[in-house]
Parts: C-alpha cells; sequence; structure tokens
C-alpha cells in the first residue's frame, strides 16, 4: 500500500515527481461488493455500511506490505479510514476495487491510497 499526499499534477513548477509513501493500514477483504451495496461515505471513494460479508482483515507492515491466504474467488478489498472504508477503483459493472483470486497463484495488488493528493 502507498500513499499519495499532495499535488501531483504534471506542470511546470511541479517537477517533483512523487510515487507516494508505504503506508501502514488495516486492509478489509469483502465479498465482491458492487456500489450499491454501501452507502456513500463523507467523500468520494469513502463507503460506509457495507452489506457484503467481511472476509478477513489483514494489516500492511511499515513498508506498506501485506499478504494474506484467501480461496479462489472475487473480492473487494477497502482501507480503513478512521470509521469508513475507502476504495479507489470501481468497474463498469459498479463492482469497488475488484480482486481476483485463482487456485495455486500469488495475485500481486497494489494499492494507492490518494485521498489527500490532487491530481
Amino acid at each position: 500500500m502507498i500513499e499519495l499526499v499532495g499535488n501531483h499534477m504534471p506542470s511546470p513548477s511541479n517537477t517533483t515527481k512523487s510515487s507516494g509513501a508505504a503506508a501502514r493500514r488495516t486492509l478489509g477483504i469483502f465479498e465482491l461488493t458492487k456500489e450499491n451495496q454501501t452507502e456513500p461515505g463523507r467523500k468520494g471513494g469513502f463507503y460506509k455500511n457495507l452489506k457484503t460479508r467481511k472476509i478477513k482483515s489483514v494489516c500492511s507492515g511499515r513498508d506498506g506490505c501485506f499478504a494474506v491466504r484467501l480461496r479462489p474467488g472475487h473480492y473487494s478489498l477497502f482501507v480503513k479510514e478512521g470509521n469508513e472504508w475507502y476504495a479507489n477503483s470501481i468497474t463498469g459493472d459498479g463492482d469497488i476495487m475488484e480482486v481476483i483470486v485463482k487456485e495455486g497463484e500469488v495475485t500481486p495488488v497494489e494499492i494507492r491510497i490518494s485521498h489527500r493528493a490532487v491530481f
């Protein structure tokens, strides 16, 4: 997990290229969740009252990395931010931060926490 903060708009005055900093957060792994199975949170990308079942929780380390064993299937990943859940990716079908886990494979995932960044 990495967190992006501040101005990331490309411009002649902003020559700093930050790829973010490692983020230590709690990650909730839920049954595949559609946008209509939640209530909107305080601003875009934030959700509350998820109506799907939480499968597991895991905390990332200081380096932002995490690992968790899951059965094959489709899941939604949410980052715990205060009393709400954050995810900044939605498919055209309304699935929030979908991850597909396949039998016998490692599924690499990069989570970019960007709610405090400007693009």
